[in-house]
């Protein structure tokens, strides 16, 4: 049941994000079809989150293994592992467009994804909302 739970809560933030991104691009006078397209900016931000993905997926198995380990593995742990690694992603994503594009308020729309989903991850931590230990 909790399962079902998460996948629910999961779904209808992935519609928010997706109804506030179609807002600001509105609003921006953007186009809305690139909501669901490639974010990259050219070919070595895609060698770059290639790379990103690979060592993410390695850090991710690594912390896996460390907290499964302890006495009292912590979710949490892996909460605030997404938000650095978001952080991280962004940045890099902000970097190749002003370097590269002349696509700027992309940047914006990207911006308030990310704070969407910090938002939502610290909420979950803040207030507990599956029930796991601390």
């Amino acid at each position: 049941m909790e399962l079902v739970k998460a996948f629910l809560i999961l779904i209808a933030i992935f519609l928010a994000i997706t109804l506030i991104q179609i807002i600001i691009r509105k609003s921006l006078h953007m186009n809305i079809k690139d909501i669901f397209t490639n974010r990259h900016v050219n070919s070595l931000h895609k060698k770059i989150n290639w790379y990103m993905g690979g060592i993410g997926l390695f850090l991710w198995i690594v912390l896996l293994i460390n907290t499964s380990a302890s006495p009292s593995p912590s979710f949490h742990v892996f909460l605030w592992f997404i938000i650095v690694w978001a952080l991280l992603d962004f940045m890099i994503y902000a970097f190749f467009t002003l370097k590269y594009t002349s696509k700027r308020k992309e940047i914006l729309v990207h911006f308030a994804e990310l704070t969407i989903w910090i938002a939502v991850v610290v909420t979950v931590i803040n207030f507990n909302i599956f029930g796991l230990s601390v």
